[in-house]
């Protein structure tokens, strides 16, 4: 019992140690941290959705692990019902891992150099637009595509458009 619980306290701190650290974005050249505007931080993400995924990607892991063990050691050939099996927990598997990546609890920042989300920095100079794709989500329109940013609280998403709006020049 002392593995998984050792294994969900480690997930946890890496997940709080990655947020803290993705909020710098990329550092090199032309990147990194500019002294003007204050950066300012807008929390995105759903904390209780991305628990319930982690809990349910491990679920779903361990009984594809048990299901593989057990036809192993009892001896069991491949049949209809074993593929059957693996081809539900393993599609369940995977819909619980893009749950955990969907909802993960990251942070967008803005600051005088540009967008950060997720460790990526978008200039200001390389953003067209920002539209809302609903209550929980904005797209920020850039020269590589769209980025999404959220899920988030509908009061953290308006603050969060609102700035990126303020940023933009007239008539973007």
């Amino acid at each position: 019992m002392r593995g998984p619980f050792l294994t969900l306290v480690i997930a946890a701190l890496f997940v709080v140690v990655l947020r803290k650290a993705l909020r710098w974005g990329a550092v090199g050249r032309g990147h990194g941290i500019s002294s003007g505007m204050a950066r300012v931080i807008f929390p995105v993400g759903q904390t209780g959705a991305f628990v319930m995924a982690l809990i349910a990607t491990y679920g779903f892991g361990y009984l594809l692990v048990d299901l593989g063990a057990t036809a192993q050691w009892d001896g069991y050939r491949v049949s209809v019902e074993l593929l059957a099996w693996s081809a539900v927990y393993g599609s369940l598997f995977v819909v619980a891992v893009w749950g955990v990546a969907a909802m993960m609890p990251l942070d967008v920042v803005l600051d005088d150099s540009g967008l950060t989300f997720a460790g990526a920095m978008l200039p200001w100079a390389e953003i067209r637009g920002v539209k809302r794709v609903d209550s929980w989500a904005v797209a920020v329109e850039g020269g590589r595509g769209d980025l999404h940013l959220g899920p988030g609280k509908q009061s953290i998403i308006d603050k969060l458009e609102s700035a990126i709006r303020l940023r933009l020049p007239p008539g973007e």
